[in-house]
C-alpha cells in the first residue's frame, strides 16, 4: 500500500522501536509487483519491515481505483471491466495464488466527504440557507461550504461543544466578478459559554488562505472562542456581522432578512 498525503509525515524506521525483526538466516528476495502470480509459482513467506506513519491530522479517505483517474471523490469500476464470476468466500489468512484484484490509491478526501457531512448536515442550517439564498445572486458565486470540527489545541477545551460532542466551523468560499475571493467563517456558539461574530474576509497577496485559517482556527480555541487580533496582519479586508438578536417568540424574518443583506454587503463591497 503506497501512502501519499501532504498530511502523511516522512515513514520512519528504526531498530528497537517495535519493529519486527527479520530472522538472521532469511535471504533477499526481490519482488516482482507488475507480473501477475500463477497456480505455478511457489507461495514463500516474506518478512518485511514495519515502518511507523503519523499524521498532522484526522486523515479521512476514500479509494481511487487503478485506471481511474485520481480525484477526490474516487471512482468505482464498473461491472463490465470485470469478468462476471461466481465469487468464493476467502479469509485473509487462507492461501491464494493466481487472479487479480484492482489496486487503489488512497487519497485525502476534500469537501465529498458524505460521512462527515451528514454527520453535521444539521449544524448551521440558519446560515446555510441565508448563503444558499445569496449564492443566487448574479454577482456572488459561492465557490465552496464546508462544516468541519475545530481543530484541537492541548490543555483547551474549547474545540468542543460537550464531552462527546465536537464543536464545528463553517467555511464558505465566494468568488466576486472581479476574480476576488472572499471567505465567510462562523463558529459555532450553541451552547451560549461565548458569543462570537461572523466574519468576512479576504487574505492579502502572498497568504496562503488554507495554512492561515487553520491558524485563525487554533489561536481561536486556544483564547477561549474569541477572534484573534493577528488576523488584521493577514486578511484584507476584514469585516465583522453580528447575529440577529434572539427572540422568546422563535425565528423573526426581518432580523434574518437584515442579516442576509448585512452579510452580503460585506461580502460584495471592496
Amino acid at each position: 500500500i503506497f501512502f501519499h498525503h501532504p498530511a502523511l509525515k516522512q515513514p520512519v524506521r528504526g531498530e528497537g522501536t517495535g519493529c519486527v525483526s527479520v530472522p538472521s538466516g532469511a535471504e533477499e528476495v526481490e519482488v516482482d509487483a507488475i507480473e501477475e502470480p500463477t497456480a505455478a509459482k511457489e507461495p514463500r513467506l516474506i518478512h518485511l519491515p514495519v515502518e511507523g506513519i503519523t499524521f498532522d491530522a484526522q486523515l479521512s479517505t476514500r479509494i481511487a481505483y487503478n485506471g481511474e483517474r485520481a480525484s477526490g471523490h474516487g471512482k468505482k469500476i464498473d461491472d463490465e471491466q470485470c469478468p462476471s464470476k461466481e465469487g468464493q468466500l476467502l479469509g485473509v489468512a487462507d492461501p491464494v495464488s493466481g487472479g487479480s484484484i484492482a489496486p487503489g490509491e488512497f487519497q485525502q478526501l476534500g469537501e465529498g466527504d458524505r460521512e462527515e457531512h451528514e454527520r453535521f448536515a444539521n449544524r448551521f442550517s440558519l446560515l446555510r440557507e441565508v448563503i444558499e439564498q445569496i449564492a443566487q445572486e448574479p454577482r456572488i458565486t459561492l465557490v465552496s461550504l464546508e462544516v468541519r470540527p475545530l481543530p484541537p489545541v492541548p490543555r483547551c477545551s474549547y474545540h468542543m461543544l460537550d464531552h462527546e460532542k465536537p464543536r464545528c466551523y463553517l467555511l464558505a468560499k465566494f468568488k466576486l466578478p472581479n476574480g476576488n475571493q472572499r471567505y465567510l467563517l462562523e463558529i459555532d456558539t450553541s451552547d451560549n459559554r461565548k458569543t462570537m461574530s461572523t466574519r468576512i474576509m479576504g487574505f492579502k497577496a502572498g497568504v496562503e488562505a488554507e495554512k492561515c485559517i487553520d491558524r485563525i482556527l487554533r489561536q481561536t480555541v486556544k483564547g477561549s472562542l474569541r477572534w484573534p487580533h493577528t488576523m488584521a496582519k493577514f486578511c484584507e479586508p476584514l469585516r465583522s456581522v453580528h447575529h440577529p438578536k434572539e427572540s422568546s417568540f422563535g425565528v423573526n424574518h426581518a432580523k434574518v432578512f437584515e442579516w442576509k443583506q448585512r452579510i452580503q454587503a460585506c461580502l460584495s463591497r471592496e
